[in-house]
């Protein structure tokens, strides 16, 4: 069974199913560790690779990283996306870990980390309105401000387009500025 279409960001997510989907932004399990931690929106897994947790942020826009290279705009937008991967991570790790009682009712099954070999994470920023050449510049710069968690956590990141989130089967399509 599919997940209803979920919009963020301008953007309709609905082609994951739900046995391998969390609405991690909006779960009862991510609230249980109180305020102060960012989260991304989603955490899934992928049909052609259960061993690999995909954490999915969306964003409406990025700014534009040349002219801004050093800018306070730009590196802040770098640091929240890195403080949402980050706390995603770290929460949702201590969740599979057994650190929190509840998980059990909200974690799907295939979420298990029992039989999982060498998990992988995929971090995945979707940026509905960016030039094509302004997302290398920005996973770039993930990758560097994330370099640690990168290493620690066998991860990759990417920032992509709404056009090649299409493409991947992630959204269906995009919506007016909402």
């Amino acid at each position: 069974m599919k997940v209803p279409p979920i919009v963020e960001s301008g953007m309709s997510f609905d082609s994951f199913d739900t046995d391998r989907f969390l609405y991690w932004e909006k779960s009862a399990l991510r609230k249980s560790f109180g305020a102060g931690f960012k989260a991304v929106e989603f955490i899934f897994i992928d049909e052609d690779k259960p061993n690999c947790f995909k954490l999915l942020e969306a964003k409406t826009s990025v700014p534009n990283p040349k002219s801004a290279k050093g800018s306070e705009p730009f590196e802040d937008y770098i640091k929240e996306i890195y403080c949402k991967f980050a706390d995603t991570t770290e929460l949702f790790a201590s969740s599979m870990l057994g650190f929190k009682a509840d998980r059990e009712q909200e974690l799907p099954t295939s979420f298990s980390a029992s039989g999982m070999t060498q998990p992988e994470i995929r971090y995945i920023l979707v940026v509905k309105s960016a030039k094509p050449e302004w997302l290398r510049p920005v996973s770039e710069s993930l990758r560097r401000e994330m370099r640690n968690k990168l290493r620690i956590w066998n991860a990759s990141i990417i920032a992509i387009s709404a056009e090649h989130a299409v493409k991947d089967g992630y959204i269906s399509q995009t919506r007016g500025d909402e």
